[in-house]
């Protein structure tokens, strides 16, 4: 069996199998998210689009909206049969089933065959994000997302180390961008420092990172979106493009690919599919979404916002089951 995995975009990924497209993980194929801030880097292509609602499988790390992105999910058929992790709330889960959607709740660590040469596995973790594993034609891509790296990295190691270094791939985000650094003193005047202190740190960690697992290939993926919403733009200069992965890559044993790609993984050879690695700015706009700040919360509103918060516990005072006490947290 041959196959292929193209990367299209902040977090999509489409594999192949035999030319068909089996597996779509996080779709994000039009519009916008984060109340029309967050833009795809350049528009997909009609046969993208295609590739990703006919995929057999649809893969969903997180609840992100650009992972979880409520639009392109209306743009698949009822019935796609969608894996999830296992994370600790069944939201996720119930909102899809109710769309009509087969879904199925991948069990931790284990393998889930999609074709006779093709299996994943899901490992989801206390960040309540997800890893998946794609295992294929003696080849090994781990796709960590938007995920961080929470004690997993010895199993992931031992799950290389089965394969030829030029055989594993890894796809992770590599960002400053989306990080809540938009402070600014009493003036109005930014804190956030100028981009390049910040760009460095970032691809060097997900260098060392690439190096420490130990796999031959970095794909970059789960970074490319762009800021089109006017109070949002700021952050485009902090956006980390393919110059900059090229600028400060620093493991030159793990080898870098740029974004947009479709690799074969038979033999390694990868296809360019935006060479020119310029955003589509048209997106850019001079207004700041729907939003309305002079709508207000209906009561009906309120009483489902009091009832999301009240699911959850906060911590409780700690009273020592004494008659008298001298702790001063009994207090």
């Amino acid at each position: 069996m041959s196959v292929q995995f193209e990367t299209l975009g902040n977090a999509s990924v489409m594999v192949f199998a035999d030319g068909k497209p089996l597996l779509a993980t996080d779709p994000w194929l039009t519009g916008t998210c984060y109340f029309g801030s967050w833009a795809l880097d350049h528009p997909l292509s009609d046969q993208q689009i295609r590739n990703m609602t006919s995929a057999e499988y649809i893969w969903i790390s997180h609840g992100h909206p650009d992972h979880l992105h409520d639009q392109s999910l209306g743009m698949l058929p009822a019935g796609k049969k969608v894996l999830l992790p296992d994370h600790y709330d069944k939201d996720i889960y119930n909102n899809l089933r109710d769309r009509g959607f087969e879904v199925t709740i991948m069990a931790y660590r284990a393998w889930h065959t999609l074709a006779p040469d093709v299996r994943v596995m899901c490992i989801d973790n206390i960040n309540q994000d997800a890893i998946l594993v794609i295992e294929a034609e003696g080849s090994l891509i781990i796709d960590l997302n938007d995920s961080p790296l929470c004690g997993e990295p010895g199993f992931l190691r031992g799950l290389i180390a089965r394969h030829k270094p030029e055989q594993t791939w890894l796809l992770a985000l590599c960002s400053v961008d989306a990080d809540m650094f938009n402070f600014v003193d009493d003036a109005g005047k930014s804190l956030a420092g100028p981009p390049e202190e910040r760009k460095p740190g970032a691809v060097w960690t997900v260098a060392r990172t690439a190096a420490r697992l130990g796999v031959g290939n970095f794909c970059c993926s789960s970074s490319q979106h762009i800021y089109v919403r006017a109070d949002s733009i700021w952050a485009n200069p902090y956006r980390i493009g393919w110059t900059d992965m090229r600028r400060y890559w620093s493991r030159p044993e793990v080898r870098l690919i740029e974004p947009f790609v479709t690799v074969d993984l038979r033999s390694g050879d990868f296809t360019r599919n935006h060479p020119a690695q310029i955003s589509d700015e048209s997106q850019i706009s001079a207004a700041t979404g729907d939003d309305d700040w002079t709508s207000a919360m209906t009561e009906a509103e309120w009483a489902k916002v009091d009832a999301f918060m009240r699911r959850f516990q906060l911590i409780k005072r700690y009273t020592l089951l004494t008659q008298e006490s001298e702790n001063p947290w009994d207090r």
